[in-house]
């Protein structure tokens, strides 16, 4: 029986010679060279082409002294209200926990096992899996966006996702979106496709979806009551650079540094109050019920629910020194120029000012 020997090599430059025969799959290549190197990673061509499957070495092409490359990538793991699901360094996915909730990932909704997975995204009870060439897998409770079948044919080219509780939307590499679910949580988005072009990028709330579109434009749907409906702020919505959310508003920064609010009023979809400080904004950061923004003078502007971060007395008085902030789901911590970190919470007394230097 005829038999192939190739170079298989790490990014480091270590390397080992695997000699196969030439009707062995990739996938037994794939695991000697893994077992030979002591890791495990994905095996990639000279050309970049990856080496993986059932597929021979001879159907392949490979040839006597073929140098390839055993690629590790980070664990990286993303979890559900009842799951794990992890991506290993070969690209293969293992999950575990709840089934329906997405500890299943070899369940019949998701028709394959995932492998050559590059991200994974969930909502609160299932998991979806983007794949190198662009495809998507799903699994967990098909309601909630576990089941992608009605969709599935869409679901190629996809760069980029985003979730709410309930529902996932796909953004493609021609700009468009694909979106599954909960319809009433952004599952549905039949009403507003016609505009979903050149999308850029989206941000979720808990109910609702928001598309930044390549001339600045933001397109809605979802629930209302979650920043679903923007009709009220569409005329201000253009030139938006970035958007933030809470679990049921959406903050977008412009270009020109301005902010526009929209969603649940009381949880920071009305800022009415302090627009007038809300100048050259460069960043915004969300608990689950209120925003903070600092602008470029370092001066920070909270708004929302007073007890989940909208009350910013522990750094008055500390005009100008803000440099970044950062949330939990009910507090903010600023990071001074100084170097200090001044940080306050729903259970601190309004008088209480802690303070930590790094």
């Amino acid at each position: 029986m005829a038999s192939v020997a190739v170079a298989v090599v790490l990014m480091s430059g270590r390397k080992v010679n695997i000699e196969v025969p030439s009707t062995a799959s990739l996938d037994e290549l794939k695991q000697r060279a893994g077992n030979a190197l002591g890791i495990r990673g994905s095996l990639l061509h000279s050309s970049g082409r990856l080496l993986e499957g059932p597929q021979t070495v001879c159907e392949a092409g490979l040839q006597m002294g073929d140098v390839l490359t055993l690629h590790m990538r980070p664990i990286s793991v993303a979890a559900t209200h009842g799951a794990f699901a992890a991506i290993l360094s070969d690209g293969s996915v293992v999950s575990w926990g709840h089934g329906e909730l997405g500890g299943d990932c070899q369940s019949k909704q998701s028709r394959e096992h995932p492998r050559n997975v590059w991200f994974l995204k969930t909502t609160d009870v299932s998991v979806a899996a983007v794949l190198g060439t662009g495809n998507v897998l799903t699994w967990g409770y098909a309601f909630h966006g576990g089941d992608s079948s009605s969709v599935q044919d869409q679901l190629q080219d996809v760069t980029h996702l985003q979730a709410t509780s309930s529902a996932f939307a796909a953004v493609r590499r021609d700009g468009s979106v694909v979106t599954w679910g909960l319809p009433e949580r952004g599952g549905d988005s039949s009403s507003v496709q016609k505009s979903l072009r050149n999308v850029l990028h989206i941000q979720s709330t808990q109910c609702a979806f928001a598309a930044i579109l390549d001339d600045g434009s933001v397109v809605t749907w979802g629930s209302s009551n979650g920043g679903g409906d923007s009709s009220a702020v569409d005329a201000q919505l253009r030139d938006v650079h970035s958007i933030q959310s809470t679990q049921s508003t959406f903050a977008a920064i412009l270009r020109n540094g301005s902010v526009v609010t929209w969603g649940r009023q009381e949880a920071g979809g009305d800022s009415t109050a302090v627009q007038h400080r809300l100048k050259k904004v460069k960043d915004v950061q969300s608990t689950l019920h209120a925003f903070a923004a600092i602008s470029e003078d370092g001066s920070v502007t909270t708004w929302g629910h007073a007890s989940h971060g909208a009350d910013s007395s522990a750094i008055e008085g500390r005009p100008n020194n803000v440099h970044q902030i950062q949330a939990s789901s009910s507090a903010f911590a600023a990071l001074l120029i100084d170097g200090s970190v001044v940080t306050r919470h729903l259970d601190w007394p309004t008088t209480s000012r802690p303070e930590y230097r790094i």
